[in-house]
């Protein structure tokens, strides 16, 4: 979060909110999935390795776990990738944050099926 902040005087600050929130995750789980040469293949490995995540995310849910799926851009850094082990040919899918949640939020409301699907005949 320091790099994003172009104010020099608020690039600690910055830092040190995205320290504070990253700390205060209980677990990090990290989705890695092999790149298969072939494009077809690549997506829908992708596809599946990300209906795994929504599957994983209910599952924990109703057991009161709360998960959240976040995917930020230093999943791309040399630096993180290297932390974490990803060799080359693999992509980071997304990073988990998995816990007992303080609170569970209300949710948001949502758009009716017919405003978000087109059924052709």
């Amino acid at each position: 979060m320091e790099g994003k902040e172009k104010d020099p005087e608020k690039k600690e600050a910055a830092g040190q909110r995205g320290y504070n929130k990253l700390i205060g995750v209980p677990m990090f789980v990290a989705v890695i999935m092999e790149e298969n040469p072939n494009p077809l293949t690549r997506e829908e490995d992708y596809a599946a390795t990300s209906a795994l995540i929504q599957n994983f995310s209910l599952l924990a849910w109703e057991q009161g776990i709360g998960m959240i799926w976040e995917t930020y851009g230093m999943i791309h850094s040399m630096e993180f990738r290297e932390a974490l082990g990803v060799k080359p040919g693999e992509k980071i899918v997304g990073s988990l944050h998995v816990g007992y949640p303080d609170m569970i939020p209300a949710p948001r409301p949502r758009n009716a099926i017919n405003q978000l699907l087109t059924i052709m005949d």
